[in-house]
């Protein structure tokens, strides 16, 4: 770890203007009904400065530190008890439709007639056994709604529609996050407990650079030998309420933008099961770019390291094809060549 000065966050960029201003014009607006799901939010943060920990579970999900939409393109080193290493690439596509600060479809502007949370979806373009591979997700703004989810499967040259209430089963190709564990959190809020547990002064990556190359001996992907900065985390707890493999997680989360730098996963018996630790950058327009994480399970001795190679946000990648008629799977099966 090589610590760094800290950077304020009013010197980060347009993404984190347009946010902080929407979340300064609309406190005070958003609440939570008898269910806790998030009612008459608009933009911005839901909730700015709030230690409730429901709300600060929404202000997580609603941060939009990436953007409104994304593409992230990576690498994923899975590395074995006994060292042994096999890789995979593949790339991440987002599309937000609530809470959207940039272009003409703001929400008064764009129809959501299906009341969409956002869209989702990871395609493989390697190893070959891979290759094609796509997972779609449509979230819907409704806590009683369960995900639409669908995979296309290269060996069997179809789709197949997956339940999305199996949250915590791990992504393919051997990797050790799971589908509700994505950057710290990314499932419905409404699903789990949420408490807040105070502050913890760390080294975290909020600054860190692209790091393509592997290190010999240091199985840690993009986390290794990064710049870090000292940061007085939030520390935040979600217990889940749906069937998991977890009984909690505690996520120590950046105060002024509600990335998540470290998450520390229980297993049923309340041993130490999962550690992630993820890094992060600032881009030009003021998103914070994931630059790469580490998924350790410390009970197998296997670890997912994971390299970003390149990102897009925000208006750029709607210019590189990122809209609501991307994420149909006809697309997609294009877009990653599945045979």
């Amino acid at each position: 770890m090589n610590e760094t000065a800290h950077i304020p966050r009013e010197q980060w960029g347009d993404n984190t203007k347009k946010v902080d201003e929407a979340s300064k014009k609309n406190k005070g607006t958003a609440k939570l009904n008898e269910r806790g799901h998030l009612i008459n939010y608009k933009n911005g943060m839901p909730f700015p400065g709030s230690t409730d920990g429901r709300e600060m579970g929404w202000n997580f999900v609603q941060s939009l530190i990436y953007g409104q939409q994304m593409i992230v393109r990576f690498c994923t080193g899975v590395t074995d008890k006994k060292g042994n290493k096999r890789y995979s690439q593949a790339e991440q596509n987002y599309y937000w439709w609530k809470g959207r600060i940039y272009g003409d479809d703001v929400p008064e502007k764009l129809p959501n007639p299906n009341n969409y949370s956002f869209y989702s979806a990871m395609g493989f373009a390697f190893p070959y056994d891979l290759k094609g591979l796509v997972i779609i997700t449509h979230r819907y703004d409704d806590p009683d709604k369960a995900d639409d989810q669908w995979m296309y499967i290269t060996s069997l040259r179809r789709v197949r529609r997956m339940s999305a209430s199996q949250r915590w089963d791990k992504l393919p190709g051997g990797q050790d996050i799971t589908y509700d564990a994505a950057t710290g959190f990314q499932g419905k809020p409404t699903n789990y407990e949420w408490k807040y547990l105070g502050r913890k002064e760390l080294l975290c990556g909020r600054t860190a650079t692209y790091q393509l190359q592997e290190i010999k001996d240091k199985p840690g992907g993009g986390a290794a030998d990064q710049l870090y900065q000292r940061v007085n985390t939030m520390m935040l707890e979600y217990v889940p309420k749906i069937v998991s493999t977890v009984s909690r997680a505690v996520m120590y989360l950046d105060p002024e933008s509600s990335a998540c730098f470290y998450v520390e996963f229980y297993d049923r018996r309340g041993r130490p099961y999962l550690f992630y630790n993820h890094c992060w950058g600032v881009g030009k327009d003021g998103c914070m770019m994931p630059i790469g994480f580490l998924v350790a399970d410390v009970q197998r001795i296997h670890s997912s390291n994971n390299y970003m190679m390149d990102n897009y946000f925000n208006l750029d990648a709607e210019k590189a094809g990122i809209n609501p008629e991307y994420f149909n799977m006809e697309n997609l099966r294009k877009v990653f060549s599945g045979r």
